[in-house]
């Protein structure tokens, strides 16, 4: 999986001679090795966007503004309700976060409403929401980042 050794030859060959060592990893023997000893591969992150029916436009702006930062996202279309229904569907769906938009009422004057399901279903900032929302992909950015570190 991992070879090295002295290149002072290699280097040589460009005209000048020099010491140099080298380190090579082989990512085909490690997946190799991997798949031997029944080891998954770690999943990407990846977003699944909850959200009232009302909201689904929101929702479908929201993750491709997401999608558009790097960052694997979906809809989920289904008529999960609560916030264990969302992370077990989640979880099972190969999701490694998830965003509950909140009902259109309660779309304050300071933006979207919006939580991550699970990790204590901490609030996201409103005004990033609105502003990924709206396709902004500076706000897209900053909220992927921090979605790539919750888990549901």
């Amino acid at each position: 999986m991992l070879r090295g050794g002295r290149y002072d030859t290699l280097v040589g060959g460009y005209g000048r001679t020099a010491r140099a060592i080298g380190l090579a990893v082989d990512i085909e023997q490690i997946a190799a090795a991997q798949r031997a000893a029944d080891v998954a591969p770690p999943a990407p992150p990846a977003a699944l966007i909850v959200a009232p029916r009302e909201r689904r436009g929101d929702a479908t702006r929201l993750a491709a503004a997401l999608r558009g930062a790097g960052l694997r996202a979906a809809v989920d279309l289904g008529a999960r309700k609560t916030d264990e229904q969302i992370a077990l569907y989640a979880r099972g769906a190969g999701f490694t976060v998830a965003v509950a938009l909140a009902p259109a009422p309660d779309v304050g004057e300071g933006g979207a409403s919006a939580h991550v399901v699970g990790d204590g279903g901490a609030p996201l900032a409103p005004d990033l929401v609105t502003r990924a929302i709206a396709l902004d992909p500076n706000a897209a950015a900053a909220l992927a980042a921090e979605l790539v570190h919750r888990r549901i």
